[in-house]
């Protein structure tokens, strides 16, 4: 009996400490994704972009609604040369549509139009008050990236163009979960994409060696580490009120796109493993080039020639079909206010989803005692 007691002990001492390392861990990687900030490193450029001056024109800024009604701001770089096909850039984090010069500066003159625009919270778009701009994309900056390829789609419909579409990182990630929707996108390309649960994987066995035994570490099973990053997504939505949807899952749909996947070979952020996590959960054919020597989105600069080269190469050879007419607008807010955003004057920047406050009532100041009388 004596001896029962204290396996049953031990085995309850077991069960405590096993629940408290895991709250101790999620608390610990929900700070860790949610705030630690993110370092990327780049190395020096050995070909650097052309320094030519800019042989395209830019249109003036236009404006567009996302799926909750804020307004985003977006620009054309307009090819001098006859063309009927367009790219749409999707910026990475920590930068604005005006990045689309560090990767795509030289295909204006190659014979592409370039449309790229600001996520909200970022370059001249509008934000809600309630809303940070993470590392990560979230459920709102999809319905971003769907309001961009709307408004592309009915100007493509218009004008006949073809449509590619290059993403960089998180902006990559927003691109290719919002592609589904949109199925005359057959063309896509990307540098340096991540996914949620497989960053926290990746960091939980990175950071974790800090703390815990790099012998425990490398004997927790996989399974276990998948479950608290699923714990810490959801203690992480409910903090930000915010979603990060499951990039992997939402790549199922695109079994008759074509893809390519562009990382560097010493990229501190996207491990091997989490790369390979990517490539096989895309359905369609696909290709991916490692650029040698290369960090965390260095490949346009690490390598600018062969990067122009294979981007080009991949895009001659990916023709699509022209966009469908822009279809009728229904109450699931899917394209709103987009089918004549392109005919459209600037929007002043406002901020939609903050009401104004009504001005404070002031009570009359009153004079000290002894300085006479208030007349009525």
């Amino acid at each position: 009996m004596t001896a029962a007691l204290s396996l049953l002990a031990i085995a309850s001492l077991l069960a405590l400490s096993a629940v408290y390392f895991t709250c101790w861990l999620i608390r610990f990687m929900v700070g860790l994704f949610l705030d630690h900030p993110m370092v990327i490193l780049r190395a020096e450029p050995e070909d650097a972009p052309p320094t030519e001056p800019l042989r395209a024109e830019r249109e003036p800024d236009v404006h567009f609604l996302s799926r909750d009604g804020v307004r985003l701001r977006g620009w054309l770089i307009r090819s001098l040369q006859p063309t009927r096909k367009v790219i749409v850039f999707f910026h990475e984090y920590g930068a604005s549509g005006s990045a689309w010069s560090r990767y795509l500066l030289s295909f204006p003159e190659a014979g592409y139009h370039v449309f790229t625009f600001d996520f909200r919270g970022c370059g001249a778009s509008e934000t809600t008050r309630d809303f940070r701009v993470h590392k990560w994309a979230t459920e709102v900056e999809v319905g971003d990236a769907d309001a961009a390829l709307c408004y592309i789609r009915d100007r493509a419909s218009h004008e006949g163009w073809e449509v590619h579409g290059f993403g960089a990182s998180k902006g990559a990630s927003a691109m290719f979960m919002a592609a589904p929707s949109h199925p005359w996108l057959r063309s896509l390309a990307c540098e340096g994409m991540s996914s949620t649960l497989g960053t926290i994987f990746a960091y939980m066995r990175r950071w974790a060696r800090i703390y815990i035994p790099e012998k425990l570490v490398e004997r927790m099973p996989d399974f276990f580490l998948r479950m608290v990053a699923h714990l810490i997504v959801v203690d992480s939505q409910i903090r930000e009120a915010s979603t990060f949807p499951d990039l992997e899952s939402r790549m199922a749909g695109l079994q008759d796109r074509r893809a390519l996947f562009i990382y560097g070979e010493r990229d501190s952020l996207i491990s091997s493993q989490h790369r390979q996590g990517i490539l096989s959960a895309f359905p369609g054919p696909n290709q991916v080039w490692i650029v040698p020597r290369a960090g965390h989105l260095a490949g346009s600069r690490k390598q600018a020639t062969e990067f122009r080269r294979r981007l080009l190469q991949w895009f001659d050879a990916s023709p699509g079909p022209v966009p469908p007419p822009p279809v009728r607008l229904t109450e699931d807010f899917t394209c709103q206010g987009t089918r004549t955003a392109f005919r459209q004057k600037p929007i002043p920047r406002t901020f939609p989803a903050v009401s104004p406050q009504p001005p404070k009532e002031e009570s009359p100041r009153l004079p000290p005692p002894g300085y006479g009388s208030v007349e009525p």
